[in-house]
């Protein structure tokens, strides 16, 4: 799968406070071949490494200290920063996994056995199901981010050589 894509001249940079995410999302770009890959572990970070990294499309979890990523894609988008305010901003949360979390654990207070309700088989397919449809979501969407930047990156050279 990840040869039919040539993603050697994509810079990517993840922004995540949480280092086992940055450990997880550079390996999955790196599986698919990206070229460099940068991380920054707060916002004001990545806004320094986007002083000097130029990036073609940045992960960026949501929920963080100094500068959430909602800030960050404000900062850029405005202009406030070297990068390009087009670049493609991939927001991560796991909002929706904290509020499935926080409803099993609700339902558990209340006295019914959600977690037993996983363990039959059609929990069992339900959540499988749910998990296979995330994960093609999140791919599909890293998949669009990378295309829009190649294409972004061949009008932008294209434009150069027209206008030179």
């Amino acid at each position: 799968m990840t040869e039919a894509y040539n993603l050697k001249e994509i810079n990517a940079l993840i922004v995540d406070d949480y280092a086992p995410m940055l450990e997880i999302m550079r390996g999955i770009l790196k599986e698919f071949g990206v070229g460099r890959v940068a991380e920054a572990t707060s916002g004001n970070k990545a806004l320094e490494e986007l002083s000097y990294f130029h990036a073609d499309v940045i992960f960026t979890d949501y929920m963080m200290e100094d500068m959430n990523g909602l800030e960050l894609i404000q900062a850029i988008r405005a202009g406030e920063t070297p990068a390009n305010r087009y670049v493609p901003i991939v927001e991560k949360s796991i909002s929706t996994v904290i509020g499935v979390i926080a409803l099993f654990a609700i339902l558990e207070v209340w006295g019914i056995d959600a977690s037993a309700w996983l363990a039959t088989p059609l929990g069992q397919r339900i959540a499988s199901s749910v998990v296979t449809i995330a994960f093609m979501l999140v791919v599909t969407v890293m998949v669009l981010e990378v295309c829009s930047a190649l294409i972004e990156r061949y009008l932008s050279r294209d434009g150069a050589a027209v206008s030179s």
